[in-house]
This record gives structure tokens, C-alpha cells and sequence, in this order.
């Protein structure tokens, strides 16, 4: 019996890696200040927290902690501060990661290089193959120049497991969805008849099932016969610009209808886990760039 397709109705975002401040070296970048800096940092200095005037705000390390600060916004501050000699209470101005960021964003033209700092990494699925190449269009990546960096699961070393992303127009049609699995239905029993009759090719001739090469030759012909709404799943690395400007493009109403699903889910994900790296993202608003 055929193996029965399996229908996508949401993309699924998990943030599963992202940057950490080794902040047991930040003494010596403290050392460092007192002979180069000295009237840049506080008086009577002891912890590395003392180069950020967070008043009553501390650390994630910190159970007492009541506002959280991870390292990817930490980072960022501590990249801004550096560049202008501003930490502790001296000329510091905002007197929180939140308050900070924000400030340095919001003039024109904004201290953007310092929101590359932080290198983001994703698992993203339950998304179509078809949109995967709109998002591979977008740049996405971890460096100053955008481009992306995916890895995307393979088509010639992996055989497709049958699930296939329903686009948000059918969504709300049970007649459309009925339709959309019947197609995909027929799609899968094709990809896995091709496989299995060319196996059984390659066997008859050579007396032994394809292996390396010759399996992965048969496998990337298959692949071209998944229809574009296949699932597909990446781990990508981004950082906050890059996601920012893909949020502004991709959560229009003029978008494609799946890339919106997904990039507002992505949206969500981040803003939710660090929102002082999006300034202006937030509650469906985009930040502009």
C-alpha cells in the first residue's frame, strides 16, 4: 500500500543556536580601558556588569534577575558603547539594553553596523520547496554583505517523507485542501514508482541495489518530480538587520501568501526571545530600515 501524504498547515521556526559573550574576558578589555580610558569607565570598578549602567537590571546568570538581557543584546550594546567610550554612568545617556539600542537606530542614518554583530541560527520547516527558493532570493545571511547561509536538506542523499505545505489560500476550503492532498497524492505515488522502478532497473542489470553514486543519481531525477509545494527544512544563521529587512518586505500584504505566514511566525519567534535587537518590532509592527 502507498504510503498516504501528509498535509502542512504551518511553518514551524525554532531558534537553536546563538551568539555568547565570553564575558569572563571582559576584565581584561576593562584593564585595557583603564590605561587607554580611563575616565570611561565607573569609579571603583570590580565586575565586568559594571560597564553597563542597567540600574536594578541584571543578567540572565542572575536569579534575582526581574529584566532579562541576553548576550545577543548585550553584545550589540557593548559593541555601541566601545565605539564611542561609553560605559558605566559615564556619558552613557540610556540607562538600559532596551533604551540603548533603540537610540542608536533611531537617527539618520542609524549605527547599523553593530546589529551584525549577533549570529542567529534557526531550524526552519513546514515550508514549501517553492518558497524555500524566495527565501534563498532574500539574502538572508549572518554577514555585513547579507548572503544567506542555509543549509537545506538534501534531495539526492535523503528520500522525501511525504508531507506537503498547504498554501494560505486553500487553507479555509475544505474542498481546496481535498483537492490539494488528491494532487499531492498522485505526485508522491510518481517520485516513489520512480524510485523503486529504477532501483529495480539498476538491480536487474548489475545483480546489486544502486549504492553511492548510483543512488544518489537516481535519487536527484526523483527529485525534480516533487511538486513545489513538498516540504523542505533549513538550519540558517542570520542577524537582526537581515531579518529586519526581510520582515519588512515579506509580512506586506503584498507578499506571497506563505512567505507571510512564515515570516510573521519568524517575527514572532525573535521578537519574542530578544526584543531589544528589533527596535520598532513589535505587536505586528515592523521595524523600518
Amino acid at each position: 500500500m502507498a504510503k498516504k501524504v501528509t498535509l502542512v498547515f504551518n511553518p514551524i521556526v525554532e531558534r537553536i543556536a546563538e551568539t555568547r559573550m565570553l564575558k569572563e574576558n571582559l576584565p581584561k578589555v576593562m584593564e585595557w580601558l583603564a590605561h587607554r580610558r580611563p575616565k570611561c569607565l565607573p569609579d571603583n570598578y570590580s565586575k565586568w556588569e559594571e560597564l553597563f549602567p542597567h540600574r536594578g537590571r541584571r543578567f540572565p546568570d542572575d536569579p534575582s534577575s526581574a529584566i532579562l538581557v541576553n548576550d545577543d543584546e548585550l553584545l550589540v550594546e557593548f559593541a555601541g558603547r566601545k565605539c564611542y567610550d561609553s560605559f558605566g554612568d559615564i556619558v552613557s545617556g540610556q540607562k538600559t539594553n532596551d533604551g540603548y539600542i533603540k537610540n542608536t537606530q533611531a537617527h539618520y542614518p542609524p549605527h547599523r553596523s553593530i546589529m551584525y554583530h549577533p549570529h542567529i541560527t534557526y531550524f526552519f520547516a513546514g515550508i514549501s520547496r517553492r518558497m524555500a527558493k524566495e527565501l534563498q532570493r532574500n539574502y538572508i545571511g549572518h554577514a555585513k554583505d547579507e548572503e544567506g547561509s542555509p543549509s537545506q536538506e538534501s534531495t539526492r542523499y535523503t528520500h522525501h517523507y511525504g508531507y506537503y505545505v498547504v498554501h494560505p489560500r486553500d487553507c479555509n476550503s475544505e474542498q481546496s485542501v481535498d483537492a490539494f492532498r488528491a494532487a499531492c497524492q498522485v505526485n508522491y505515488d510518481t517520485y516513489e514508482c520512480y524510485i523503486k522502478n529504477q532501483s529495480y532497473e539498476y538491480k536487474s542489470k548489475y545483480g546489486k541495489s544502486p549504492r553511492g553514486l548510483d543512488w544518489k543519481r537516481i535519487y536527484e531525477c526523483a527529485a525534480g518530480l516533487l511538486n513545489g509545494q513538498a516540504e523542505t527544512s533549513f538550519v540558517w544563521t542570520t542577524n537582526p538587520v537581515a531579518e529586519m529587512k526581510l520582515w519588512n518586505e515579506r509580512c506586506s500584504e503584498a507578499a506571497d501568501l506563505e512567505f507571510q505566514r512564515f515570516a510573521r511566525v519568524w517575527r514572532t519567534a525573535a521578537v519574542n526571545i530578544s526584543p531589544n535587537l528589533y527596535p520598532g518590532v513589535s505587536n505586528g509592527k515592523e521595524g523600518e530600515l
